[in-house]
């Protein structure tokens, strides 16, 4: 997860030329370590500062090692591309993320549990572009 928001920072700073809300306060997470977030040069607090991830109020974790969802990342990349805060929505938090992502043809399966790669993520932000 740390490596997502690594990736959708960067893509957003440099490619988007998005700007972090520096207004938002820095966030602090039980479970990321100041290695890490060196290692990672504080992208959580950047993809926090950008709208794309959000925090777990509920025990204020991130899971920074776990893998990454489907769900998880069409939503992080639709908050990303259409500023989307909150859709309101019946059911699951990322149908409508994956919905949108779905019908734009940026990404091409929509099984939320399914386990995101690296390679699949890249190969996603390559399809914005174009």
């Amino acid at each position: 997860r740390i490596q997502m928001a690594k990736m959708l920072s960067n893509y957003a700073i440099n490619v988007l030329w998005m700007e972090p809300d520096t207004s938002k306060w820095s966030i602090k997470f039980n479970d990321i370590s100041k290695e890490q977030n060196k290692k990672y040069e504080n992208a959580v607090t950047l993809a926090y500062q950008l709208w794309i991830m959000w925090q777990n109020v509920k025990n204020n974790n991130f899971r920074p090692n776990d893998e990454v969802t489907r769900a998880e990342f069409a939503t992080a990349l639709s908050r990303l591309l259409y500023k989307t805060q909150d859709w309101t929505w019946k059911t699951k938090y990322y149908e409508p993320h994956l919905s949108k992502l779905y019908s734009e043809w940026i990404i091409t399966k929509i099984n939320p549990i399914m386990k995101e790669k690296r390679w699949y993520a890249m190969i996603t932000l390559k399809r914005i572009i174009k």
